[in-house]
């Protein structure tokens, strides 16, 4: 729009009793989304709370829960690329997972797929579902650790490792682990030849994990679950809430309010 074009846009005036009728709507219906964005803030918080009440936390006097190292409980999984120059390789319906995608808890996609030619002639894997993925390389390891459950068949790339767990374990629990420890986590980031940085897979391997039993795991899972549950919901509410929001104003400008 140009600026005589914006210096001719005529705006409706209501009468100011009526301006404030409808500031009073709007800041209300902003109130109510401002609060449904702040409770699943708090919610996104909780699983980590549940996992530290759960697992990390002990009673006054009462000696802290023993450790094993990560490598007790998971397999641990190399990612590669399929050749760029092979048009067979690429577009197809298996999610490739490179850091870029790992922005969230819970993943399911990827920017680029890869075909099932890949994995047959190409050095491509696949892993999952249920299974945990971190990223152990890149420049993203300056500031945070990357560490998702991935909820779907798909390959990776080889800045990321997959975490395999062994019967009785759970990648929930897993995860979580790892997420509870993110500060000691990049305390090991070190930085490759060509100045990228890593951590070291045997350091990560003798990560020390909480131990807990089968029958625990199973209760923090069902915990996690409900929380899920929960944030969807609020989830829900929170788009219905901006969607009302948005057409609350729409409607206050086209002076339909």
């Amino acid at each position: 729009m140009t600026a005589t074009a914006l210096k001719g846009l005529k705006i409706p005036l209501p009468p100011l009793d009526e301006q404030r009728r409808i500031a009073g709507i709007l800041d209300a219906a902003d109130a109510l989304r401002r609060r449904r964005r702040e409770a699943l803030a708090l919610l996104d918080t909780l699983p980590g709370a549940i996992f530290a009440e759960m697992f990390l936390s002990t009673s006054p006097g009462q000696p802290v829960r023993p450790a094993q190292p990560l490598s007790d409980l998971v397999d641990a999984v190399s990612g590669s690329t399929p050749s760029k120059g092979n048009k067979a390789f690429w577009n197809g319906d298996i999610p490739w997972i490179s850091p870029k995608d790992m922005k969230s808890d819970d993943l399911d996609r990827a920017i680029l797929n890869i075909t099932e030619e890949a994995t047959k002639t190409g050095k491509a894997k696949i892993v999952g579902p249920d299974v945990t993925l971190i990223v152990i390389r890149g420049m993203i390891l300056a500031h945070s650790i990357p560490v998702c459950d991935l909820r779907v068949p798909a390959s990776f790339n080889q800045d990321v490792k997959a975490l395999i767990p062994r019967k009785g374990v759970s990648n929930i629990f897993i995860s979580a682990a790892l997420r509870a420890s993110r500060k000691r986590l990049l305390s090991m980031v070190s930085n490759a030849a060509h100045g990228t940085k890593r951590i070291e897979m045997g350091d990560l391997m003798n990560f020390p994990i909480p131990k807990a039993t089968s029958a625990e795991q199973e209760t923090f899972v069902g915990a996690i679950a409900e929380v899920a549950a929960q944030r969807g919901r609020f989830a829900d509410a929170s788009h219905d809430g901006e969607t009302l929001f948005a057409s609350l104003q729409s409607r206050a400008f086209a002076g339909e309010l």
